[in-house]
């Protein structure tokens, strides 16, 4: 039996601030997450059944931006995407290069403030806590599903970093207690189970391009 996903869960629990049942909540959206990790599997929803408009409402939520539209991609596949043409790849990796990754938008719309509610201590034990439960684990996922032949090969380490930093501040804003950063997370990290964000286009445009089946 796997203990790691309980030892974290005591951790959450023994240093939690919140009231109530939101330490239980934060789990019920954590485990998909505990029990892809194990299985080495992503299992990400189908593109064509994710609705744009609750990841747009997600993302908006999770960093406070406005989310003009919406490309769901598959990322299975060798070849990229039809709806994808070279220039729009480079607007990605673009993207990406400039700092709109969603690990990015994550950490500049939260770091601080984690900062300011949660002691040094109790964050680098919750990195720790994360590490042994999705770490390495997690990272056999993204290997698995994109694998060499993926034209999502170069971008799986900024996903996996979106994915990681989406649950490392919902379970953060858990433990400090500000539930309403928390709250502001929540649609995202369920989100995370069937999607993973990759990033903004790097042409200004607001629209996200989203990772799915």
């Amino acid at each position: 039996m796997d203990n790691r996903p309980y030892e974290l869960f005591s951790f959450v629990q023994r240093e939690s601030k919140s009231k109530g049942d939101h330490v239980n909540t934060a789990f019920e959206r954590i485990k998909p997450h505990c029990a892809k990790a194990s299985s080495g599997s992503l299992a990400l929803s189908p593109a064509h059944t994710v609705p744009p408009e609750s990841v747009a409402k997600a993302l908006g939520l999770a960093f406070n931006a406005n989310i003009t539209a919406v490309a769901v991609v598959s990322g299975y596949g060798a070849a990229s995407p039809s709806g994808l043409d070279i220039e729009e790849a480079r607007r990605i990796r673009s993207g990406l290069k400039i700092g709109e990754g969603l690990a990015d938008r994550l950490a500049r719309a939260h770091d601080y403030a984690l900062k300011e509610v949660l002691a040094e201590s109790v964050r680098r034990e919750l990195r720790q806590l994360m590490n042994q439960t999705f770490g390495d684990s997690l990272w056999d996922a993204f290997l698995n599903t994109f694998q060499e032949a993926s034209w999502l090969r170069a971008m799986r380490a900024a996903m996996f970093d979106g994915l990681w930093y989406g649950l490392f501040y919902y379970l953060g804003f858990v433990v400090a207690g500000r539930q309403e950063r928390a709250d502001r997370l929540r649609p995202l990290v369920v989100m995370l189970n069937g999607v993973l964000p990759l990033c903004e286009r790097g042409d200004g445009s607001g629209e996200w391009i989203i990772v799915a089946r």
